[in-house]
């Protein structure tokens, strides 16, 4: 926390430094920009699982609601044409509830402390078609179904008007603990990844891409995993239309990963299609639909489960990331089995996202539906329906789209599935001490709303 601060400051007056001298300079190819975004965000839901069962200590009920406050800073310092330097962070989502700026940092509860934690911090040099960025920053496969991740990384690469290449090579934080000594940081149980991609324009609004990236993943001692992923998409891009699919497939394996400790294969595949469709900027219409493989029925054998980065777009609040403000609830995810860097998808996925709103001026309102299902039955107690969202949004863009209200809520219909993978109490109906049956698909109710402004 002390250093976080610090570090705030000592960049903070870097950047006075730097802008008195490039006024001094008076170097039109230098600049500073210093952004903004805050938010204030309200949750709440009569749940969080599927089950109204009440708890065995039922002290705090089983309704889920807070008050946040989230604040992003974000630093660009230009030195030249070519040379320049960004800086993100994070600070929060302090909870109004919990985060006590009274609570020293010494102190056995200093957890309770506002929290901060930097985000991206590159250096970026670019010259003609030439571009290379290294240090922490958000690395995305082609789909951004695979990676997904804030990481330290070096991307090269050369883009024109007709194609562009990018290679990449970086680094996840795997879950082995090292210690907090330098001296005892080593190489031997960490997970990389390099990866090539590029883009041609085959038409004039209508590209392609492809892409391959290999991932080492060693965070777990002798269970070394490596998975190639060889991907493709395909985007169309007009003023009233934009489409585009992507497609991955992933093949590897884990060293010791079966049941008689022989090494096992991993052979997954993944897709994303989506559509945005605005009209006179009256309507806007858009739409995703992600398909993720299953494992078999059997565990300790060859696997077929996708490796998912926990990031599925779509409008949805609940099934996919929350567009306000990711808080890592998000149903998709949490129906896999998170493993350090990846959840992996042993009953699949298949899900579609679809958005109606009708915009005008500074206002967006209109319905979202989103529909969750598993790809194999056998691995979500025979069923394959997760859940049906169904929300209304409130969209106001104020003050120069200066300052955002947003308000949405609404229903989300479980399934049996839905049920078999996320309830912590009850997985399948039971009697009640009248003998009554009580259903363990019990909807949820929800509403969120934010205040974010940008500076």
């Amino acid at each position: 926390m002390k250093s976080s601060i610090l570090l705030f400051l000592l960049i903070f007056s870097t950047a006075l430094v730097a802008e008195e001298n490039r006024l001094t300079r008076n170097e039109s190819s230098s600049s500073i920009d210093f952004d903004f975004e805050s938010l204030n965000m309200f949750i709440i839901r009569n749940d969080t699982d599927f089950d109204r069962t009440p708890p065995y200590y039922d002290k705090y009920g089983q309704e889920m609601g807070l008050v946040g406050t989230f604040f992003k800073p974000m630093l660009s310092i230009r030195a030249n044409n070519h040379l320049r330097f960004y800086w993100q962070s994070e600070i929060g989502l302090d909870l109004w509830s919990q985060n006590n700026p009274d609570i020293g940092l010494d102190d056995k509860n200093s957890k309770m402390a506002i929290g901060i934690k930097q985000r991206e911090l590159y250096n970026e040099v670019n010259y003609d078609q030439l571009h290379l960025k290294v240090g922490f920053q958000r690395v995305m496969d082609l789909s951004t179904l695979f990676i997904n991740h804030w990481i330290g990384a070096l991307k090269i690469g050369y883009i024109n008007d007709e194609y562009g290449v990018n290679l990449l090579a970086g680094e996840f934080p795997d879950q082995t603990y090292k210690g907090w000594d330098f001296s005892s940081q080593n190489f031997l149980t960490d997970v990389y990844v390099i990866g090539l991609d590029g883009f041609y324009n085959v038409l004039r609004d209508m590209k392609l891409y492809l892409g391959i990236y290999f991932v080492d993943d060693m965070h777990l001692i002798d269970r070394r995993r490596q998975v190639t992923a060889y991907e493709g998409k395909i985007s169309y891009d007009m003023d009233i239309l934009k489409v585009y699919a992507s497609g991955v497939y992933l093949k590897g394996y884990r060293h010791k990963g079966g049941a008689d400790l022989k090494n096992t294969d991993i052979s997954a595949f993944g897709l994303i299609t989506g559509a945005n469709f605005n009209y006179e900027d009256i309507l806007s219409v858009e739409g995703v639909f992600s398909y993720m493989s299953a494992d078999d029925n059997y565990e300790g054998n060859d696997s077929g489960a996708f490796l998912f980065s926990s990031r599925r777009t779509g409008p949805s609040l609940l099934l996919s990331e929350n567009d306000m403000r990711p808080i890592g609830d998000n149903i998709d995810k949490r129906i896999g089995a998170f493993d350090g860097v990846f959840y992996e998808m042993k009953a699949g996925l298949i899900g579609l996202d679809v958005g109606v709103y009708y915009t005008h001026d500074f206002l967006k309102v209109g319905p979202i539906s989103g529909l969750l299902f598993t790809a194999n039955d056998a691995n979500s107690m025979n069923s394959n329906f997760v859940g049906w969202e169904n929300d209304l949004l409130v969209d106001l863009s104020l003050f120069d789209r200066l300052l955002k209200v947003q308000l949405i809520g609404g229903i989300l219909i479980p399934g049996e599935a839905g049920a078999a993978l996320l309830n912590t109490i009850n997985r399948t109906e039971y009697k009640d001490d009248t003998n009554k049956t009580v259903s363990v698909t019990e909807p949820i109710y929800y509403f969120q709303s934010g205040i974010m402004m940008f500076y």
